[in-house]
């Protein structure tokens, strides 16, 4: 009575107290005490616009500190193409160009040798302008002063005819 198939005090097909496959109390993908793993986030593909500054970030779980990095970019050919100055946490572009369109990976050991991978991400590089930066901002500014200014000499010219009409 009140026991459904398959079900019974404390006893399960293949499992007893603290008995799981592989797994423990507590421990789940990328948390807790487990394997080394580095996590990714982010939307991928990374959408940019040639220009853009761009940061692609992982996270390390379960790893013996201290972490290195190196990040690879992922050439035609399925080789690992390692990026020299790419060795924190972070992917970093100061401006992207069609140049970096591609796949990257990261690549990280912890103090006890243990090995993690970032699941590849895609930079994608957009057309068109960037809306952000430097060079955008200017020619956004000279764009409303020349507006302003001609929408001053239209109220001007209205205001003359005023006067003129006025005589």
């Amino acid at each position: 009575e009140g026991e459904g198939e398959g079900e019974g005090e404390g006893e399960g097909e293949g499992e007893g107290e603290g008995e799981g496959e592989g797994e423990g109390e507590g421990e789940g993908e990328g948390e807790g005490e487990g394997e080394f793993t580095l996590a990714y986030s982010g939307p991928n593909p990374v959408l940019a616009h040639a220009g853009d500054a761009v940061e692609i970030s992982v996270i390390a779980y379960n790893g013996i500190e201290p972490i290195t990095y190196q990040w690879y970019r992922i050439t035609e050919g399925k080789a690992f193409e390692e990026l020299p100055d790419q060795t924190k946490a972070s992917l970093v572009f100061e401006t992207v160009s069609e140049s970096d369109v591609g796949s990257y990976q990261c690549i990280a050991y912890d103090a006890g040798d243990k090995m993690a991978q970032s699941p590849v991400i895609t930079l994608s590089v957009l057309p068109g302008v960037s809306v952000s930066g430097p060079v955008t901002l200017v020619l956004l500014t000279l764009a409303l002063v020349a507006g302003g200014l001609a929408g001053l000499r239209k109220r001007t010219q209205l205001n003359r005819s005023r006067f003129m009409a006025l005589d």
